[in-house]
């Protein structure tokens, strides 16, 4: 994991991840994951070329995510009734 000088204690996120390599990145994603900060089937392997029909569909999910009180009874019923198939 990345080190700073002993003088500073602040650090904030943004400036902690871009100090770490990808491999530390993806350390920290599974760490999140193993202590349930992160949904597993919630991530994305960004080192897979997605299609562009795949990179809308995750777009569109993307989208969706933390917009449960803006959808219609009709709505979240149709998800719902999709996730049921998976």
């Amino acid at each position: 994991m990345p080190t700073f000088p002993l003088d500073q204690f602040d650090i904030d996120a943004e400036e902690f991840i871009t100090s770490c390599s990808s491999t530390e990145i993806k350390e920290l994603i599974q760490y999140l994951i193993d202590e349930e900060y992160i949904k597993p089937n919630s991530t994305v392997d960004y080192d897979t070329p997605f299609s562009i029909s795949e990179q809308d569909f995750e777009d569109a999910l993307n989208k969706l995510h933390g917009k449960y009180a803006t959808l219609s009874n009709e709505e979240e019923e149709i998800i719902k009734a999709i996730a049921k198939r998976f």
